[in-house]
């Protein structure tokens, strides 16, 4: 099962099952200085909330409080569309919609998994992507360019494993 502290990971963009393509690994915000502190920590303070006065000077407030709720949203939609497509792949294969998903989670259900030799790799890699941005806690606020990078290859992966049938 996947780790559920991965931040930092998504702040300096690796991690996640990546593919081919161009990879934008991070932005500015991973070089910023302070990194966590930066933005969690500003003026001091030990609180560990998200202070938007410390995205001064590139953002205003009003500017990065609008852009961090634009890209939950969007990241969120991307999660549940490629959530549907795990589900509706594994009720074409073995006839329940959660046999997608890690064997301690199906267990935790009360149900039978199925064997892993039975999952292809390519739902493996987008599982692990699904849990990669979710269980990163940000829905692609630390990093948005590779949390949507991650989503579209596992969207890629969960279409080839439904091609092989």
């Amino acid at each position: 099962n996947m780790h559920d502290s991965n931040q930092y990971n998504m702040l300096l963009g690796f991690g996640g099952v990546e593919g081919s393509g161009p990879i934008i690994r991070n932005t500015a915000h991973a070089t910023a200085p302070g990194q966590c502190s930066k933005c969690h920590m500003p003026d001091s303070r030990h609180s560990f909330t998200v202070s938007y006065n410390a995205c001064a000077p590139c953002h205003t407030e009003s500017d990065a409080a609008a852009r961090i709720q634009s890209t939950k949203s969007e990241v969120i939609t991307e999660l549940l569309n490629l959530r549907l497509q795990m589900e509706n792949w594994a009720g074409a294969k073995f006839n329940d919609r959660d046999f997608w998903d890690y064997t301690s989670i199906i267990t935790a259900e009360g149900k039978t998994p199925p064997a892993q030799t039975e999952v292809p790799i390519e739902i493996k890699r987008a599982r692990h992507n699904y849990y990669f941005v979710i269980r990163s806690g940000d829905y692609g606020a630390h990093n948005a360019p590779y949390a949507k990078h991650l989503i579209t290859v596992a969207v890629t992966n969960v279409a080839n494993a439904a091609g092989k049938g």
